[in-house]
């Protein structure tokens, strides 16, 4: 991969980028995609997890990216190289207002890849929003009228 700069100067650097992709674990949905949720209220997702390979393959924790998200995994079902599982997503209500992304890991006994991230994002929307957030009227004239467009939104 590489990356032009302009400024201060012109130059290019080069990235080495190395990913895996793993096509026996599979997110269903591929993401966790809470929309939009209101702030101070706690909201929860459940997606599956699916695996094919090793019968004796398993979850062993979630970590999560942020403090308010929690995850948890409930075995659904395990037979014939396949095995299913629930992960269910808390965020709290003590999520900051704006767009979250983050993700969760799941913790396996995989001896190749023991962690396998998952997506996740909400949009957090405050009771009461004003954009923009800053308004900036210049210098002025003393009796200068100037005429700004302020948005304020309230949620019930």
């Amino acid at each position: 991969l590489t990356v032009s700069i302009d400024r201060p100067q012109y130059m290019e650097v080069q990235l080495h980028v190395k990913g895996y992709i793993r096509s026996d674990v599979v997110f269903n949905p591929g993401e966790i995609s809470f929309g939009m949720v209101r702030e101070g209220q706690p909201s929860q997702l459940t997606i599956d997890v699916d695996y094919a390979g090793r019968s004796d393959w398993s979850i062993e924790g979630v970590q999560a990216g942020d403090r308010y998200l929690q995850g948890k995994v409930e075995l659904v079902s395990r037979g014939a190289g396949r095995v299913k599982y629930r992960l269910t997503a808390a965020l709290d209500g003590s999520a900051p207002a704006g767009l979250l992304q983050s993700e969760l890991v799941i913790l396996t006994n995989d001896r190749n890849l023991k962690r396998v991230p998952v997506r996740v994002n909400a949009n957090v929307q405050a009771d009461v929003a004003v954009s923009p957030q800053m308004v900036a009227l210049g210098e002025l004239k003393p009796g200068q009228a100037v005429k700004q467009v302020v948005v304020v939104r309230g949620y019930q």
